[in-house]
């Protein structure tokens, strides 16, 4: 392995932290061309690397030609992937820490579950399960209205049990990295001065692009009467999302789904895990929800069991609260997003590398 001596006497300046990193990532040396033509630098990637990990760094061309003329070869060799380049004193250290950077990424492995239509047409859907990593860095968080409370009583119970069962989660995926986006419709207000909030509004504005046009059927639940289950009357119950749920420093707080989509982009951001309420109502349509996201091509999951609907058993399909509830959820992973199961995602952050 080399050293930190030696790293600083192949790249004159590299300091202490980036010498750590060469020394963590591979062994370098200087070769002679086998035509005599001087010398090439090598960077050789340990065979120890995981198999994941050493896949991606050859994911890279065989063969690139920079724009100033300096050719880059990538072999695969009995003892690794070798990287060769002239003129490797300007390049080989920005290189070495690309590759250092794609070979130790820490990637979120979640099972989702989705449906097909097999045979289409034929209106019957089968379920099917996947297994999909998703970057860390390039991973969100939304809570979508969570309020403190709720014109419907019934709805303003389950949210308040949600909740308990939904921090945890946050908790555990902030402590490993994953952006948290607080989405409280209707009480930006409330939030006007704080940190989170300000944050947002420091954000320059980027247009999402045209809608992706997805067909978008009616649901399978009739929530035309507001969905209530508990007979009470609709008025603006909610002042900010309830307290139950933790606010972190790094946090955004905000109700404008053109504004975190500009967040997202600035962030390199492209994996939404969205939880919250209502699955059938705001949780789809609102600005910043799947429908939206998806159309605007970020890559949505709904997790599935931290979230509800608003649904009365005496509507059509005349079911339970809970029958409504899947059966919204099924209908999201037939036409707009896949979902994950809130075990499965606490299973998985702990195991992210």
């Amino acid at each position: 392995m080399v050293n930190q001596t030696l790293a600083r006497r192949v790249w004159p300046g590299v300091d202490t932290a980036t010498a750590r990193v060469l020394n963590r990532f591979g062994d370098f040396g200087r070769k002679p061309l086998p035509d005599g033509r001087g010398s090439v630098t090598v960077a050789l990637i340990s065979q120890g690397l995981l198999s994941r990990e050493r896949k991606r760094a050859v994911a890279f061309p065989k063969a690139v030609k920079h724009p100033h003329g300096t050719a880059l070869r990538v072999n695969r060799g009995p003892y690794g992937i070798m990287v060769q380049m002239r003129f490797w004193r300007r390049y080989l250290a920005a290189l070495t820490l690309t590759l250092a950077g794609a070979a130790f990424a820490a990637d979120l492995r979640l099972p989702l579950r989705s449906r097909v239509e097999a045979f289409k047409g034929s209106g019957v859907w089968e379920e099917v399960r996947l297994d999909e990593a998703f970057p860390i860095a390039q991973t969100a968080i939304l809570i979508c209205d969570m309020w403190d409370k709720h014109w419907c009583s019934g709805a303003a119970r389950r949210v308040e049990t949600l909740a308990v069962r939904m921090a945890p989660v946050i908790d555990e995926a902030r402590a490993r990295g994953i952006q948290i986006i607080h989405a409280p419709s209707e009480t930006m207000e409330f939030y006007k001065d704080w940190p989170q909030r300000q944050r947002m509004l420091r954000i320059a504005k980027i247009e999402p692009p045209a809608p992706l046009g997805l067909t978008d059927p009616p649901l399978p639940i009739d929530d035309r009467d507001g969905g209530c289950d508990t007979g009470d009357s609709s008025y603006k119950a909610w002042t900010r999302e309830i307290a139950a749920l933790p606010m972190g420093a790094a946090d955004v707080i905000s109700d404008d789904g053109p504004q975190i989509y500009s967040f997202l982009r600035e962030r390199g951001i492209r994996n939404l895990l969205v939880m919250g309420v209502h699955v059938n109502m705001c949780v789809l349509n609102r600005s910043f929800a799947i429908k939206k996201m998806t159309n605007w091509g970020i890559r949505c999951v709904l997790v599935r069991d931290l979230t509800d609907s608003m649904y009365n058993p005496k509507d059509r399909p005349y079911v339970s609260h809970d029958r409504g509830t899947e059966s919204v959820v099924e209908h999201i992973e037939r036409y707009w997003c896949p979902s994950v199961a809130s075990a499965d995602l606490m299973k998985a952050l702990p195991e992210a590398r």
